[in-house]
């Protein structure tokens, strides 16, 4: 009988160790896509912007684009600038991703000679 018991005893802790295990695993949330900021500006005639990330897992790749021609020059950057024609509109778009997804961020800028 104690040979029997202790076979129960290993499955019981057994089965508890895999219950347990499978009660944290679903309590871990899933993997999303990053957060994005993305901050233009411009004065002086040039256009500068910055992007910022949160809960990105590596390895993560940025791309640039100024109204919807890709940037291939800045990529993976986080800072960057340009010349612009004052007065003139640019629409700048910044996509982040990284291998649980991608997340875009869009901004207008307006070029000004001064800043506003």
């Amino acid at each position: 009988m104690p040979l029997s018991f202790s076979f129960r005893s290993g499955a019981l802790a057994a089965a508890v160790v895999l219950g347990i295990g499978a009660s944290l695993a679903s309590t871990v949330p899933a993997a999303a896509a990053p957060t994005v900021g993305l901050h233009c500006e411009s004065e002086t005639a040039v256009l500068s912007c910055d992007v910022r990330y949160a809960d990105a897992e590596r390895p993560v790749t940025i791309r640039w684009s100024v109204d919807n021609m890709q940037r291939p020059a800045w990529d993976d950057l986080t800072s960057v600038a340009q010349r612009c024609t004052v007065g003139q509109t640019y629409a700048v778009r910044v996509v982040v991703a990284d291998p649980t997804g991608r997340t875009e961020a869009g901004q207008r800028v307006t070029c000004q000679r001064a800043t506003p």
